[in-house]
């Protein structure tokens, strides 16, 4: 349920490795969040005031925030008054926490079997070279 004033966010953000400025732009989207529709417009601009950030680091964050699956940013247009179709803000949709937490360990598991695989790689070039005959002068 919506409080006034208050914008919950989840625990489990806390859990994802997400950088200062990442959470910073998390929190506001859900700030700004339409409830109903899980959708925020906010300008990379409006971002960074709220934040204190510059425009470049702000879509720097907001990229980060895509990888990790915890939004989706989606491009708008304007019609302007004499008709000049123009880019728009993003519209930025909120993923399902649950969501962005399991991809997150199936990155963590991905890494975790390629550092073993790399592990065994060393191990089995390191038997080879104690093996290996000496070479002639």
């Amino acid at each position: 349920p919506r409080r006034k004033n208050y914008t919950p966010l989840p625990n489990e953000v806390f859990s994802l490795g997400l950088s200062p400025g990442e959470l910073a732009v998390y929190a506001y989207l859900l700030y700004c969040e339409d409830r109903r529709t899980y959708q925020s417009w906010p300008s990379y601009k409006t971002i960074g005031r709220a934040i204190h950030r510059s425009k470049g680091a702000v879509k720097r964050y907001v990229d980060g925030l895509v990888v990790k699956g915890l939004i989706t940013a989606e491009p708008t247009s304007v019609i302007m008054q004499n008709s000049l179709k123009k880019n728009g803000n993003l519209c930025y949709h909120i993923r399902p926490i649950s969501e962005a937490v399991k991809l997150h360990y199936q990155h963590q598991l991905y890494l975790a079997e390629v550092a073993a695989e790399r592990q065994r790689a060393q191990e089995k070039l390191a038997a080879q070279n104690v093996d290996a005959p000496c070479s002639p002068l």
